[in-house]
């Protein structure tokens, strides 16, 4: 059966808690209110949520913590001679206090309040089916009604497979089975290197809130078993596997602590090692120490054992310095040195220096234990020359030049380290030279300095400083685009400044050439795609060899792809066309890098200059081309692959690198080579 409020047996208080909950007013006699919850409970008023959120949690649990004690306390002072009315005048209440807990909301603190008064008034149960049990064997008068229980009868339609009867779940927290069991405070990792920070104590506190947690539940379960109450099989598989959790939370911990300080112990072994080395390095230091602090003691006696007639001749030393100092500072006072415009930069350097002085004239150094000795006079000055001008009056560019050239032999070469802050110190020093040639009065323009740091770059270093010389102006810019080159320090507007001097290398195809501009595009401007930059595309047009620029821009190309194939149709009729106008002979020569040649700009003076070097040996060959693989008879080798124009490579000198026996377009520090 389920039981109702009954209000005829609460006390006045209870019956004004149950009017307020359903937002009925209190005010009057007992007698009325319990006539007032009456008519409420029979015509159907429900409880007001709102109602109950609205009352204090802390005071509501303490109003029911002083009436389950005094329950309680009533229960157990019960006779054998009270009659089932007054056992159903305690269930009323146990029931409305039971009710009134189970609806009570609060944070988390006061809910576990709540819960373990709920087990209380739960527990209260057993007490009352005792009294109750007393009753039956000795009934009362006839007529009297039997005693029932708090609990909800067991339905046939709440017992699904899988899940507890809605009785089996009610007495849960009826025999303590629903108590939170004790969580593990801490973690433990498996982990080698990691570090510990699980105590003893931890693991300890841990163990014992788990034993006595697992002991109340056997006797709780001992206690059911002795008062005949039994549980179902689903009962003690739910009881089974939640007593087996709680078990296995605590052996994992404890397996994991045990790992964890085997680790430890492991460990400690190693920290007494190392505390083993520190202390004998520690009394090897103390050892030091103390034959240090013998020695001061020697050397402190040695100095106690001076004797005073030294020490007075070292006062009367003293004393005769400080007097020829101030005769000194005197003489300088009454004549000054002339001033230092009319001699030369040591002179004047000298006549400042205040520590620099020469004995005075006709003095003599006296001292105890001293022979008089009189000094010299000094030689009369002499006068100013007048034909010296200032060092920058008759200086020319060319003598800049030509001191900025012996200046700059005393820097180190400059091969383009990639070590962060390698360009930073080489530009220190052209800086200090710089500096040291102001304070002697040469101003020298900071772009001759940059010019003549180009000078002192060697390798890949060389060829960078001398593509972009003419965009360097100043020793800021030259070590920016070191840094940026060789240390990879950049930003997005070097890389547009890559990007609008790119240039179609010798011996570079279109495609090569067009997937370089993409990468400076897309680095230039990481947000818009390469193929769609504008930007990118007018670069990539100016920077093709002229005749394939013409050709290309007049189809009007929209992207950098498409530009692309339009530029390689252009060259392949440029190279059509260059086949026809040559001789037969030279077909064995590459086409597209010729017909390149031949549009893009004019090589160095220098190329030219060897160009014409080599060729002009090669004209005093007779001036018929043998077929390859036929060379001349004079030209013959023992090797049949032997390649008759290699005698002459020993002339050629290499613009780029400048190193003998290869052109130019074969160098490998060429744009696009192996070691660009």
């Amino acid at each position: 059966m389920v039981e109702r409020t009954d209000g005829s047996r609460l006390l006045k208080d209870e019956v004004a808690y149950e009017l307020t909950i359903r937002g009925l007013p209190t005010e009057g006699s007992a007698a009325e209110l319990r006539g007032r919850l009456a008519q409420a409970i029979k015509g159907g008023v429900d409880i007001v949520p709102s109602a109950i959120r609205s009352l204090d949690p802390q005071e509501e649990l303490s109003i029911c913590g002083d009436k389950a004690k005094n329950l309680s306390e009533f229960v157990r002072a019960m006779e054998d001679t009270w009659s089932s009315a007054d056992v159903r005048r305690v269930e009323a209440r146990r029931w409305h206090l039971l009710k009134r807990l189970t609806a009570l909301q609060g944070d988390q603190h006061q809910m576990d309040q709540r819960d373990h008064l709920l087990e209380a008034v739960c527990l209260l149960g057993d007490e009352i089916q005792a009294v109750k049990g007393a009753l039956r064997k000795n009934p009362g008068p006839p007529g009297s009604p039997s005693p029932s229980s708090p609990l909800p009868e067991v339905s046939e339609t709440d017992q699904g497979e899988g899940s507890l009867p809605e009785p089996a779940i009610s007495r849960l927290p009826y025999y303590g089975l629903a108590a939170t069991p004790p969580l593990v405070r801490f973690q433990c990792s498996s982990k080698g290197d990691a570090r510990f920070s699980v105590s003893a104590e931890d693991i300890a506190g841990q163990f014992l809130e788990s034993n006595a947690y697992l002991r109340s539940m056997h006797t709780d379960h001992r206690t059911m078993m002795a008062k005949g109450v039994f549980l179902a099989t689903p009962q003690e598989a739910k009881i089974k596997d939640f007593t087996t959790e709680a078990a296995s939370k605590v052996t994992t911990a404890v397996g994991l602590s045990t790992s964890e300080i085997s680790q430890l112990n492991n460990r400690f072994g190693e920290f007494i090692t190392v505390l083993g080395a520190l202390q004998r390095e520690q009394l090897s230091i103390k050892k030091g120490v103390d034959a240090i602090q013998l020695q001061f003691g020697h050397l402190r006696d040695k100095m106690d054992r001076l004797s005073l007639s030294q020490q007075g001749e070292l006062a009367d030393l003293r004393r005769g310095m400080q007097g020829l100092a101030t005769q000194l500072e005197t003489l300088r006072t009454q004549a000054p040195l002339p001033a230092p415009t009319g001699h030369s930069m040591a002179a004047a350097a000298h006549s400042q220096n205040r520590t620099a002085w020469a004995p005075p004239a006709g003095e003599v150094l006296r001292g105890h234990g001293v022979l008089e000795q009189p000094f010299p006079p000094p030689p009369p000055h002499s006068p100013a020359p007048s034909n010296i001008h200032g060092p920058s009056s008759n200086f020319g560019y060319r003598d800049m030049v030509a001191s900025v050239g012996k200046a700059i032999s005393q820097i180190a070469w400059y091969s383009g380290d990639s070590k962060v802050g390698s360009a930073e110190s080489w530009v220190a020093q052209i800086r200090s030279l710089k500096q040291l040639k102001e304070l002697g009065g040469e101003r020298i323009p900071e772009s001759i300095w940059v010019q003549a740091a180009v000078s002192r770059g060697q390798g890949e270093a060389i060829l960078f400083l001398q593509k972009n010389q003419t965009s360097l102006k100043t020793l800021d810019e030259l070590e920016a685009a070191l840094r940026r080159r060789f240390e990879g320090i950049r930003t997005e507007l070097s890389y547009i400044q890559d990007l609008e001097r790119a240039v179609m290398a010798e011996g570079e195809s279109v495609t090569q050439y067009g997937e370089r501009v993409k990468a400076l595009a897309e680095r230039a401007d990481p947000a818009k795609h390469p193929d769609q930059n504008m930007v990118a595309l007018q670069a990539f047009m100016r920077g093709l060899p002229d005749g394939i620029a013409v050709s290309t821009a007049q189809m009007n190309p929209q992207s950098i792809t498409e530009a692309m194939n339009k530029a390689q149709a252009a060259l392949s009729m440029c190279e059509a066309l260059k086949t026809k106008a040559r001789p037969a002979a030279l077909h064995e020569q590459p086409l597209t890098t010729a017909a390149i040649r031949s549009q893009s700009r004019p090589s160095s003076p220098q190329h030219g200059e060897h160009r014409r070097i080599g060729y002009g040996r090669r004209s005093a060959s007779p001036p018929l081309r043998h077929k390859k693989g036929s060379p001349p008879p004079h030209e013959k080798r023992k090797s049949w692959s032997y390649n008759w124009n290699r005698p002459f490579r020993s002339d050629v000198y290499c613009n780029l690198c400048r190193v003998k026996g290869h052109w130019g377009r074969e160098c490998a520090y060429r744009l696009g080579g192996a070691k660009y």
